[in-house]
């Protein structure tokens, strides 16, 4: 046991020299202090991880000597450190007003084959990878099994904290037990994929357990201090191939895309709205790092996409992802349209090769509408006997109920035009009095969250997905995250943007990230007054202008 006091200020540890499986237990006490602050622990993060704190733990003491007592208060914190690598560690030294304790130097050695069995005849850990190697934004599944025999209990150790890399819990606790070593165990479970951000080498930390055995009887109060360290995990992670030729780096074991309509595309009809989903499904992709399917516009139609709509579903292989967009088509003129081809490439994971998802063009023919037809007036004869002297004879002659009919139809014509071009007049001018669409806030404010929190972790890939789907539920109209700075007029948004794929798409990956400039400008931004939102596709459709 290492001592050291100055004065009110005592710090001991219980022992000096300790495996890199073990936990040294540090105790700071002050007494007689007035002082109502504590010690600071942040300085023990350089060399050791934190596992438990206690405190502050008071107590008091009187001594009577001769007939006079004293009185003796002592406000203690007890930390339980875990060495976080070999070697010769330092607790630092810790003041107190004018009181300062002595650093103290902890010798940390490998464990031995004899210590390491006799561990893990109590506890110990199983973890794996299914790859030790992958694709910058490529699926990593992190397998972590926790062994334990029974009357112990502790925490289980929280999701890995791993740098430059998305981490996605895919399966919360699995419970179960099983023999290994001849003897059962009690097993907990918990699986996670990881998303690399950089490419170069990930490491995938050691997962640490402390906790305590009691004793097996009821009556029974001894504890028993027990650990557990697993392996880390080195991941070589590559860079996007040269030879990749898409505008978003999607490494993936499959990916497709489809499309349905509402109804058959070939009822197209002038003014008549028709929608048309378009599906992304991809097997080992997060849903926040899916692109949005982009140049949906169809020349001679208005078109009205709607925001997206996803989902991600997890089992043990993985994430499967979709991410699904309703488009409001009206066309505006009859004759022949043309849909264009939609061609997304990405990278198989299994074979290693360049692949391309595409959805054809097509061409449909667009009916006339019924409701714009001419009305063009018909002059009806009908045969008239007429009797002149010495002859009969029959002769075509315009009817009286002829001509009335021509009046009638010329004025329901003249009728018609007056309400078209009032209709025409009406619909090119702005509505003062246009309801606003009720503001999804719940919705709103969670993606604004999560992008603040992708800007906070200096998480790239989720940042600039998160930017452009937060930027569309509060601009409708843009289609890109460009689009956003230039409706907000931002020229620092342009440029943050910029360095932002800069960032993602480095052939060497070799720069790093800072969200705290986006962070500040999207908090800026979030401060505007919100877009008017357009109405829903068929909604918005059945007045097309």
């Amino acid at each position: 046991m290492a001592n050291t006091v100055q004065g009110q200020l005592s710090v001991t540890v219980d022992r000096t020299q300790i495996s890199e499986a073990d936990a040294v237990a540090l105790t700071v006490t002050i007494r007689n202090s007035q002082n109502q602050g504590g010690p600071n622990f942040a300085s023990l993060d350089r060399d050791f991880q934190i596992l438990r704190q206690s405190g502050p733990n008071q107590s008091t003491k009187i001594t009577s000597v001769n007939g006079r007592s004293t009185t003796e208060t002592s406000t203690s914190w007890e930390v339980l450190l875990r060495p976080r690598r070999l070697g010769q560690l330092v607790i630092p030294a810790f003041r107190l007003g004018n009181d300062r304790s002595d650093p103290i130097v902890i010798n940390v050695v490998r464990q031995s084959a004899a210590e390491k069995r006799k561990k893990e005849e109590l506890v110990f850990f199983d973890t794996s990878v299914d790859t030790n190697k992958v694709y910058v934004q490529g699926q990593i599944i992190y397998s972590i099994k926790l062994y334990y025999v029974e009357n112990i209990s502790g925490d289980f150790p929280a999701a890995p904290a791993v740098k430059d890399a998305v981490v996605e819990t895919i399966e919360n606790e699995r419970r179960y037990d099983a023999v290994a070593n001849n003897r059962r165990y009690y097993i907990l479970e918990k699986r996670y994929a990881i998303y690399p951000q950089r490419s170069g080498q990930l490491t995938i930390p050691k997962q640490a357990f402390s906790g305590t055995r009691t004793g097996r009887g009821f009556f029974s109060t001894s504890r028993e201090q027990v650990m557990a360290l697993s392996e880390a995990h080195t991941i070589t992670v590559n860079a996007k191939p040269a030879s990749f030729v898409g505008e978003n780096w999607l490494p993936a074991k499959s990916l497709k895309i489809s499309e349905s309509w509402s109804e058959p595309p070939a009822n197209f009809t002038v003014g008549e709205p028709i929608n048309r989903t378009l599906s992304m499904t991809v097997d080992g992709l997060a849903v926040s790092l899916l692109p949005l399917f982009e140049n949906t516009e169809i020349e001679g139609t208005k078109t009205y996409k709607d925001p997206a709509a996803e989902s991600q579903k997890v089992s043990q292989e993985g994430i499967v992802s979709t991410r699904s967009t309703t488009i409001g088509i009206v066309p505006t003129r009859d004759g022949a349209i043309v849909i264009p081809e939609i061609v997304i490439p990405w990278w198989n994971t299994k074979t290693d090769l360049l692949e391309v998802a595409r959805i054809p063009s097509s061409t449909y023919i667009v009916k006339a509408s019924a409701q714009v037809q001419p009305l063009v007036p018909q002059v009806a004869t009908q045969p008239q006997t007429r009797v002149t002297r010495g002859e009969v004879s029959e002769q075509p002659v315009p009817a009286i109920q002829t001509d009335l009919w021509m009046y009638v139809a010329a004025a329901m014509f003249l009728l018609w035009l007056i309400t078209l071009l009032l209709w025409w007049h009406q619909s090119a001018q702005p509505s003062l009095a246009e309801p606003e669409e009720e503001d999804n806030g719940a919705s709103k404010s969670d993606l604004y969250r999560r992008l603040i929190t992708a800007c906070k972790a200096n998480q790239a890939a989720t940042a600039r997905n998160l930017l452009f789907i937060w930027g569309k539920a509060k601009y409708p109209t843009i289609d890109s995250t460009r689009e956003l700075a230039v409706i907000t007029h931002s020229e620092a948004l342009t440029d943050e943007i910029k360095n932002l794929e800069t960032c993602l798409y480095s052939p060497n990956g070799s720069t790093e990230w800072d969200g705290a400039n986006l962070l500040t400008l999207v908090e800026e931004l979030n401060k505007h007054k919100r877009a008017r939102h357009k109405k829903a596709a068929l909604v918005e459709a059945l007045n097309p202008v």
